[in-house]
């Protein structure tokens, strides 16, 4: 089991270091708002202390809903690439569309704006499963983990579309792009 542990600075990376965390997620503001994107320098500092599995970057311009305009979805692949070449190990994004499903377009835009490096999605994969909708459409990106809350857990992985052939998550990833 990975043991990841959300901080907002250099201290907390080092206490969750020492306290044994396989890797941080980095957050700025994470009380007021839930958390938003940290800056470049902060990234640079929690990148070198050293944690094994390294830095995960909230990636997140304001608080509030994951419904993002087109200016701040902009905003958020360049902080993307911004995020890795400081040192991120991967990133944790989300979006949502404004009848409450994933982003799809938009996350795997993001996704490929991170390249190589592990990209953990946050926003909305519980609700999407509590809509009977599966996470086909986000196949075959190099997802890291899909963070979920603890109740959306219920009914098991399998309710969100692992474990699927693969031409039931093609018939379904085009369901979901009409």
């Amino acid at each position: 089991m990975t043991v990841e542990i959300a901080v907002q600075d250099v201290e907390g990376a080092r206490i969750a270091h020492e306290e044994g965390a396989d890797r941080v997620e980095l957050c700025a503001a994470l009380m007021g708002t839930g958390g938003l994107t940290p800056s470049f320098g902060m990234i640079q500092a929690c990148s070198h202390v050293g944690v094994p599995q390294g830095i995960q970057v909230l990636i997140r311009p304001r608080g509030g809903s994951f419904v993002f305009t087109d200016e701040e979805k902009n905003v958020q692949i360049a902080d993307v690439r911004s995020a890795i070449l400081a040192g991120a190990s991967g990133v944790v994004v989300g979006g949502m569309t404004e009848d409450g499903r994933i982003d799809v377009p938009f996350t795997r835009a993001l996704a490929e704006a991170a390249a190589a490096q592990g990209v953990s999605v946050v926003a909305g994969v519980d609700r999407y499963a509590a809509q009977g909708i599966k996470l086909y459409s986000l196949s075959p990106l190099p997802f890291l983990a899909y963070l979920l809350k603890e109740d959306a857990l219920l009914g098991g992985l399998g309710d969100l579309g692992f474990g699927e052939t693969s031409e039931k998550h093609e018939a379904e990833s085009d369901e979901d792009e009409e």
